[in-house]
């Protein structure tokens, strides 16, 4: 027969080695990756006010991804922050809601927050529409003006595809608009932005138009890498060892 218990084998405790180091390389880039940088390491940028002022932009149709959206520009808008946490899954398990509101956001600090460590211990996380932060360590100082959740609707394909490349603890500047606007395939209602960061709850996230991403510094790349490899390598080197075992067992003789 082609594989001969000799050779089977050895082959077998290889394949075996190698998914066991796959998994580590997985695991390890799923533990590390995304981590938040700490303050020291952060742009000066990210510690200035979000720039907000008068638009001339008129109100304008447009599509993407299939869809059309009317847009209402209410103020030009231009963020440099630390993303702290995404609602990428979120939007996962709502995309079946019909509501005109359903687009990425950012969660993103800037201010006074970037200037000590205190957001590194904060739970950040993200719904469909929200961002949530908890802490247990009383000693924790957080600016709640100077945090935002910010919907992003693309200006383009281009810019979607910048959007979705955003990971947490990136550091990014965002060009664009704050608007109102609706998706008349999804719904009636409109999604209007709030215009100061000193209000909560309900109505208080920003919508941006977003004309332009910038990466000012990625975020752990390398343990991204990492992971994207070692989860490719987990797929691969599974298939190979189900196709080897597979075969072995069809094909190897009786009292192998």
């Amino acid at each position: 027969m082609l594989l001969e218990p000799d050779i089977f084998r050895p082959l077998s405790r290889a394949l075996g080695l190698a998914l066991g180091a796959a998994l580590v390389c997985a695991l390890a880039g799923w533990v590390f990756a995304g981590r938040l940088p700490g303050a020291e390491s952060l742009d000066s940028r990210l510690r200035a006010e979000p720039r907000q002022t008068a638009t001339a932009r008129p109100p304008f149709r447009m599509t993407l991804h299939g869809r059309d959206y009317e847009v209402v520009p209410v103020a030009e808008y231009d963020i440099t922050a630390l993303v702290v946490s995404q609602n990428h899954a979120s939007l996962w398990l709502t995309e079946a809601v019909e509501d005109s509101g359903l687009t990425p956001d950012v969660g993103v600090i800037w201010g006074e927050n970037v200037t000590r460590d205190d957001y590194r211990r904060v739970s950040w996380s993200s719904g469909a529409f929200t961002l949530n932060a908890r802490w247990t360590d009383p000693t924790v100082r957080l600016n709640m003006n100077q945090i935002g959740n910010v919907h992003l609707l693309a200006a383009g394909e281009d810019v979607s595809r910048q959007i979705a490349a955003i990971r947490n603890g990136d550091q990014i500047r965002l060009v664009g608009a704050l608007v109102n606007y609706r998706c008349p395939q999804l719904g009636t209602g409109w999604r209007n932005s709030s215009l100061t960061r000193t209000d909560r709850e309900n109505g208080a996230c920003e919508v941006m138009l977003v004309d332009r991403v910038e990466i000012l510094r990625a975020n752990t790349p390398g343990w991204y890498a990492l992971r994207g490899f070692g989860l490719a390598m987990l797929l691969l080197l599974g298939l190979l060892n189900a196709a080897l075992w597979g075969y072995w067992l069809l094909a190897a003789p009786p009292g192998r």
